[in-house]
């Protein structure tokens, strides 16, 4: 059954506040969806009550996104039929994370896309993280345009 779910003011500010990015990429493409997960109460007069609530954006094949140049390379796997796995943030801020893993190459490679915010540091710490786990790194910056070549499956 339909069952209405009612945010106060400050839920609603502090949901645009901390997911305008996925709100409006959601909006402005089609085949983006939204996944919320939320904890709702009952109030007093028994109406349901968004407590607590996290957005994820999704393709059209429910694989998790952060941007539309991630959407750009996923769409390009996908359609390409490439085996990969997509990796998750979780939090982690402080060290670059891979959009995508492939696993359809020897070694797996690593996916980069790399942030506006990045600094000169960033290049060395992907050069380091690739010694550390043995895996290939392909990097892409938007800015450049064109992606470079992508590894062939193995």
């Amino acid at each position: 059954p339909a069952v209405r779910i009612f945010m106060d003011e400050k839920m609603e500010a502090s949901v645009r506040k901390r997911f305008g990015l996925e709100l409006e990429l959601a909006e402005a493409n089609e085949q983006l969806k939204l996944v919320m997960i939320a904890t709702v109460g009952l109030n007093r007069a028994a109406s349901a009550q968004l407590a607590e609530i996290s957005i994820m954006l999704v393709t059209e094949n429910w694989i998790p996104i952060e941007s539309l140049s991630e959407l750009q390379l996923i769409d390009h796997l996908t359609a390409d039929s490439r085996s990969f796995t997509k990796t998750l943030r979780f939090n982690v801020k402080e060290r670059p994370i891979a959009s995508a893993l492939l696993t359809d190459t020897t070694p797996v490679c690593a996916m980069y896309i790399r942030p506006e915010a990045a600094n000169e540091a960033y290049g060395q710490i992907l050069e380091d993280m690739e010694k550390e786990t043995g895996m290939a790194t392909w990097l892409w910056d938007p800015e450049d345009g064109q992606w470079p070549p992508i590894l062939n499956k193995a």
